[in-house]
């Protein structure tokens, strides 16, 4: 990679130190302040983007939600012929060479996202949240000359589940990932003993087929809430067997089951099922969410015999 020698500042090491002391303390500041600002939250990407230049992605986002990216990392960009250092890059500076870090923003994205801030020692960069239009993201290094990279940046994609998406009034929330229709035996080691399912021909114990979700939520006065397998309109989900609802405020706790499944019980009462028990239903889920009131919803994807598997599952507000 081709660099012009930089213009050089007398300087001392103890004012180089209170520099990256500064530095240090504003990332930690601006790491703190995005944490509270950004609530409850989903990784749903990670990946690393390799030096060579790469084009990395798809990574698609859904329209209207609300995600934050994390960079992490630095690659090896060859020697600087002007004094034969290591040219060192993360995402945002070039940092060993020189006397003092270099802005260098290498690691580029389609979508205009912005992550660079002032330099931090420890490499880590965070975007504000931002309102995706449902295009998908790519990442790639840039670079004039990718023979003597070495190396990758580490890149993590976070959905915020509970900021708003701006409208007040519509949002898509995404629950769970597809997973393959497959025999059940894939999935029984995870089991989850706090349900209990009356039937005399599966298991009764079930098992969860995929990773649980849990979010913040408010529905306005009005609002309806639904379950579909598109972001953007309501349609039907698929679910063998079935997925459980727990809704928790300062009023108390709903649990229901969306799906196919017998009778059952959470924790010994009983849940309250959904219509219609199918394994492909289109459910509105409006009376079992309150209404102007703040409240945490967890959803889990159990299977108890035979088959298992999913669509795609997202929550719609509207």
């Amino acid at each position: 990679m081709g660099h012009q020698k930089p213009i050089e500042s007398k300087s001392n090491f103890p004012v180089y130190v209170k520099r990256k002391r500064a530095w240090f303390f504003a990332a930690l500041l601006i790491f703190i302040w995005l944490s509270a600002a950004l609530g409850a939250q989903t990784l749903i990407w990670s990946g690393n983007i390799p030096g060579n230049g790469n084009r990395i992605g798809p990574i698609n986002l859904t329209n209207g939600g609300r995600y934050y990216v994390e960079v992490q990392g630095y690659i090896y960009f060859g020697k600087w012929r002007q004094n034969g250092r290591d040219l060192l890059n993360d995402s945002c500076f070039e940092f060993n060479a020189r006397s003092q870090p270099v802005p260098m923003t290498i690691l580029q994205n389609n979508l205009g996202i912005i992550y660079c801030s002032s330099y931090n020692p420890a490499h880590i960069y965070r975007s504000a949240p931002f309102l995706s239009k449902g295009q998908p993201l790519f990442f790639q290094v840039y670079d004039t000359d990718y023979r003597d990279n070495r190396g990758n940046i580490a890149v993590r994609v976070f959905l915020v589940q509970g900021g708003s998406t701006g409208s007040g009034q519509s949002r898509s929330i995404k629950l769970f990932n597809a997973v393959p229709r497959q025999n059940s035996s894939k999935f029984k080691a995870n089991r989850f003993p706090e349900v209990r399912v009356n039937t005399n021909q599966w298991d009764r114990t079930p098992y969860h087929i995929n990773k649980s979700t849990r979010f913040n939520l408010r529905v306005p006065p009005g609002g309806r809430v639904y379950l579909s397998s598109k972001s953007d309109q309501w349609t039907n989900i698929y679910i063998d067997n079935f997925l459980l609802f727990i809704v928790s405020s300062g009023q108390g706790q709903t649990v229901f089951s969306v799906g196919h499944v017998d009778p059952l019980t959470y924790k010994g009462s009983p849940v309250t099922r959904t219509l219609p028990i199918s394994l492909n239903p289109k459910p509105e889920i409006t009376k079992y969410i309150p209404q102007g009131l703040q409240v945490t919803v967890t959803v889990y994807a159990l299977d108890y015999g035979a088959v298992g598997g999913m669509s795609e599952v997202y929550l719609l507000v509207r």
